[in-house]
């Protein structure tokens, strides 16, 4: 997928996050650390090893939104080796969820090019 074809803006930037398997509610979180995010997913860095297609439970604080985001996610790319990338899809999330993400990424867009100028 190009960035053209992406429906949300995505934005570089490291948000500590949770993960563990959906099927697995009962294990402990898994700490991750986001590489980039927009309203639709997000690429994450972990030690951790989940396989593409698998379900993924997410927790995720971003600054400025009350509470902690509950979402589910599917993995659809890995890479890596010993420290590993993947392509997070967010599954079930709902409008008000999405429009939290999209403007935190907006603003953060717009402070970078603020920044740059």
């Amino acid at each position: 997928m190009t960035p053209d074809q992406r429906r949300f803006d995505r934005i570089p930037q490291p948000f500590e996050v949770k993960c563990r398997r959906s099927h697995e509610p009962l294990k402990p979180w898994i700490d991750t650390l986001t590489r980039d995010l927009s309203a639709a997913g997000m690429c994450v860095q972990s030690n951790e090893h989940f396989e593409v297609g698998a379900l993924l439970d997410v927790q995720m604080q971003l600054p400025n939104v009350p509470g902690t985001l509950q979402l589910q996610g599917r993995v659809v790319w890995q890479r890596g080796t010993v420290v590993m990338e993947y392509g997070i899809e967010f599954l079930e999330i709902t409008p008000d969820q999405q429009a939290q993400i999209d403007e935190l990424v907006q603003f953060l867009k717009k402070r970078d090019r603020a920044s740059d100028a």
